[in-house]
C-alpha cells in the first residue's frame, strides 16, 4: 500500500493539488470507461476477481428494506476463493488475479478498523461494472464516487469513529 500512497502525493503534486487530482482521476475514469483504446478501465459483466478494484453500480441491494444504508456507487477490491498469481500488463481486461487469502486480508482490516468497511454483494443486482487495472490503483482511490442512500459522510464518519470505539475495548484483536 505503500506505493499507492506515493503515487497518490505524486499524483497530488503533479496536478497541483489534491482536489485538482481529485478532479483529473475522475475525468480519466470518466474517458477511460469509454474508451475503445484506453484499458486501464475495462468494462466487466462476470464475478469479482481477487485482487482487482471492481466499480458499480449497486441500487437495489436484496436486503434494502433492512439496511440502515449501502453506497450505490462502490468501489471494492474483489475477493474469491479463486487465484492464480499477478500480471505487469496495464491492461485491466488480461491481468490475472492477485494471490488473496480472504482470512490474511480480514486479519489486517481488522488491525485498523477497516473491517467496518468489508461487505457483501450479490453479482446478478451490480450494474455497469468496471474493473480497474493495477497501475491505475492511486487514481480510483482519488476519485468521489460516494452516493449513499439512507446515510449522509458525517454520519458515516460518525459511525466509524464509534465502530474504533468499541473495537478497541475488544480483547480478541
Amino acid at each position: 500500500m505503500g506505493k499507492i500512497n506515493k503515487d497518490i502525493k505524486d499524483l497530488s503534486k503533479e496536478a497541483g493539488g489534491k482536489v485538482k487530482a481529485r478532479k483529473s482521476a475522475e475525468k480519466w475514469f470518466a474517458n477511460a470507461s469509454k474508451s475503445v483504446k484506453d484499458h486501464t478501465v475495462s468494462k466487466h459483466s462476470k464475478p469479482f476477481k481477487t485482487g482487482m478494484i471492481h466499480v458499480f453500480r449497486y441500487e437495489k441491494p436484496k436486503h434494502m428494506k433492512t439496511l440502515p444504508w449501502w453506497d450505490m456507487n462502490p468501489v471494492v477490491l474483489g475477493q474469491i476463493k479463486s487465484s492464480t498469481g499477478r500480471s505487469k500488463e496495464n491492461n485491466a481486461k488480461t491481468q490475472s488475479e492477485i494471490k488473496l487469502i480472504y482470512k490474511d486480508i480480514v486479519k489486517f482490516l481488522v488491525h485498523f478498523g477497516f473491517d467496518f468497511a468489508i461487505r457483501q454483494y450479490i453479482p446478478e443486482l451490480k450494474k455497469n461494472q468496471k474493473v480497474v487495472s493495477y497501475e491505475s490503483w492511486a487514481k480510483i482511490a482519488l476519485c468521489d464516487f460516494q452516493d449513499l442512500n439512507g446515510i449522509g459522510i458525517n454520519e458515516v464518519k460518525k459511525a466509524f469513529r464509534e465502530h474504533l470505539k468499541t473495537r478497541s475495548k475488544r480483547k480478541d484483536i
